[in-house]
């Protein structure tokens, strides 16, 4: 199975060993923002995503991109009209 990440993290299991991945929760990436799949991220203070840094604390990992129709951009066949 080929992942969408060669580095960073993804989602295995919780503590209590249960393997059903998190609901994704949809927030807006920040201007001027680079963001891979797998990147530790947090939410800035004006609601926006970034990229976290080693002395915040973290959000959570991202997952995915969608476009307000919950659709991935990149996805082949991807047509925005």
């Amino acid at each position: 199975m080929a992942y969408t990440a060669s580095s960073g993290f993804r989602y295995w299991r919780s503590l209590s060993a249960n393997t059903a991945a998190p609901l994704p929760v949809p927030v807006r990436i920040a201007n001027s923002t680079t963001l891979r799949v797998g990147d530790i991220v947090r939410v800035n203070t004006s609601g926006l995503l970034v990229s976290n840094g080693a002395t915040s604390p973290a959000a959570g990992v991202l997952v995915g991109f969608s476009d307000h129709d919950v659709i991935n951009p990149f996805s082949l066949g991807y047509d925005k009209g």
